[in-house]
């Protein structure tokens, strides 16, 4: 991150080498912005972005390499928010499918559920990115689009994108 802000690309690479083989042995795939604020959750959300923006410098991608929607489609940290409060349902669908509701209280309390796992955490944006802690378990953050070809009937009018996972679901307003 600080190389990055900084435009020192010398430093740059050798630091990117050594986290690619760091995260090969953890088995972690290429970094991205969801890696990043899967393990570094800041209260202060300035930090956070400032952290983002010297990753973004130093062209680490928001995404994961195997994502392939349209940027055009990808809700803004505004768009999520009004997107997100209330019940949403829908379904896992990668890397198995399992039934997905969720509960977002404007508060940012969440209680979620997905397939036989439930639990009930913190939710939150980030910037343009939606982000959920459940305490002792798992904190993670998520990009979200919009489904051009989905319907409120089969629940995927939007899609979650995460480190490890793809879910659709629509709002239950």
């Amino acid at each position: 991150m600080a190389y990055g802000h900084l435009g020192r690309s010398a430093e740059l690479a050798t630091v990117k080498a050594n986290l690619k083989t760091v995260l090969e042995e953890r088995n972690e795939g290429e970094p991205d912005l969801l890696l990043t604020q899967q393990y570094f959750v800041f209260e202060n959300e300035a930090d956070i972005e400032r952290l983002l923006a010297g990753l973004s410098k130093a062209s680490v991608p928001d995404l994961p390499a195997d994502v392939y929607l349209n940027p055009k489609d990808r809700l803004s940290g505004a768009e999520i928010k009004s997107v997100v409060v209330g019940e949403l349902r829908g379904r896992k669908i990668a890397p198995d499918v399992q039934d997905y509701r969720s509960i977002v209280s404007a508060d940012g309390s969440i209680s979620i559920t997905i397939g036989s796992w439930s639990h009930s955490g913190t939710s939150w944006v980030q910037g343009d990115f939606w982000c959920d802690a459940y305490p002792k378990d798992l904190t993670s953050c998520c990009a979200v689009f919009r489904n051009p070809s989905g319907t409120f009937e089969q629940k995927n009018e939007y899609l979650i994108v995460t480190r490890g996972s793809r879910l659709a679901f629509s709002t239950m307003k």
